[in-house]
């Protein structure tokens, strides 16, 4: 899915933030996260990945919601049987989820999507969400992160 940028009030264009596509969909892939800590990009196959390994890290999206409401998080990540069980929350100013979990997904190179909750985007306009872990296996990664997606909720205000 191809997120277009956005111009700003003199016309620059802001390439970072991701924008909801026709059908409501906001596609967050790692390479427009900020990262707040010590986790770094790498390469993963084709795709970008960043591996999570400490608490203190957080990875934040800026993105721009035309169609607010509730939506299904969906996560694209890998992670191994000694580091499945961390837990992380994904949040905005507005909102945060429950504590999430990662299983294993048969490996650190072996990404899998997989309907991770759900959030509530209230308000139209520009929303900074944030993913903050909250617990990993000592030694091993929370996750290896390609992608969050945020697919609307039908009847809760989205498409």
């Amino acid at each position: 899915v191809k997120q277009t940028a956005t111009e700003d009030e003199d016309n620059t264009v802001d390439q970072n933030l991701s924008q909801q596509i026709a059908g409501g969909e906001i596609l967050l892939p790692v390479e427009k996260a900020e990262v707040e800590g010590t986790s770094r990009p790498t390469k993963s196959g084709e795709s970008p990945a960043i591996s999570i390994t400490s608490v203190d890290d957080q990875l934040v999206w800026n993105l721009h919601v035309e169609e607010p409401g509730a939506f299904r998080i969906e996560a694209t990540y890998s992670t191994t049987r000694e580091g499945a069980g961390g837990t992380f929350r994904i949040q905005t100013s507005e909102t945060k989820t429950k504590s999430l979990s990662t299983r294993d997904t048969g490996g650190a190179t072996n990404f899998t999507s997989e309907r991770i909750g759900f959030i509530w985007l209230k308000r139209k306009g520009t929303h900074e969400l944030t993913l903050v872990p909250e617990s990993i296996p000592q030694g091993h990664a929370l996750m290896n992160l390609q992608s969050l997606r945020l697919i609307p909720v039908a009847g809760t205000g989205g498409q």
